[in-house]
């Protein structure tokens, strides 16, 4: 039997994902959105989600929720009832609950439409978040 050398591949390690620290830019945006949320007012915003899609746009939401997600990264996220423009609806989108990470969100307006009451699937408590800074 022979002994042949291999090459061993390298492999680097795992980068152990860190929690998310609140930043004052989450502080800020908690605070400035917690009256919509609580008055069911529409919001409109920036959105760039470039780590799961290309879809980078504004976004028009009925919120709901603002919390920290139960996972390893532990990141702060509004919960709302995204409504899609027209246009937006002819490239596909369509209306869902959406989770927006708050680090991605921008150009913030607060509309005076208002919604009636959470959409069918709304879950309060949420399970998914460890903490909830304002709910509707």
């Amino acid at each position: 039997m022979k002994n042949s050398w291999k090459p061993i591949k390298y492999k680097e390690p795992k980068k152990e994902v860190q929690p998310h620290i609140i930043s004052e830019y989450d502080k800020y945006i908690i605070k400035f959105l917690t009256p919509a949320i609580k008055n069911r007012q529409l919001i409109r915003f920036w959105y760039e989600d470039t780590n799961r899609s290309d879809f980078e746009d504004f976004r028009i939401i009925e919120p709901h929720t603002i919390g920290q997600l139960n996972t390893k990264t532990a990141n702060i996220v509004l919960t709302g009832w995204f409504l899609p423009t027209s246009e937006q609806i002819v490239y596909g989108h369509s209306e869902k609950w959406v989770n927006y990470i708050l680090e991605g969100i921008s150009k913030i307006e607060i509309l005076e439409q208002r919604f009636p009451h959470p959409r069918y699937g709304y879950k309060n408590p949420d399970s998914r978040l460890s903490f909830t800074f304002c709910t509707t």
